[in-house]
């Protein structure tokens, strides 16, 4: 299975599943976010340097593309922290 076979695979068996009991259980009243921990160059396996796409979808989740300014470099600017209360800036109250 090549990279791409894998992500449509990843989508439809997993993040799919997980949506459909999001929506049936909680209705449109949740928030999920889909990352990876680092960049797999697709030329040859090998892990990256490169930004790490995310997708974060749910409710009063704000539409905004920061693809070129959240990454791992820009990460080590804060601390750690025991879950994604980071995103809370993303999210409307």
């Amino acid at each position: 299975m090549g990279k791409k076979q894998a992500i449509e695979f990843i989508d439809k068996e997993i993040i799919g599943t997980v949506l459909q009991e999001l929506e049936k259980s909680y209705k449109d009243n949740y928030r999920i976010i889909v990352c990876g921990d680092h960049e797999t160059r697709s030329t040859d396996g090998k892990h990256g340097f490169a930004p790490v796409p995310y997708a974060l979808y749910g409710k009063d989740v704000k539409e905004n593309n920061h693809s070129n300014t959240w990454n791992e470099k820009i990460c080590n600017n804060y601390p750690a922290q025991a879950s994604l209360s980071f995103l809370q800036s993303k999210i409307k109250p």
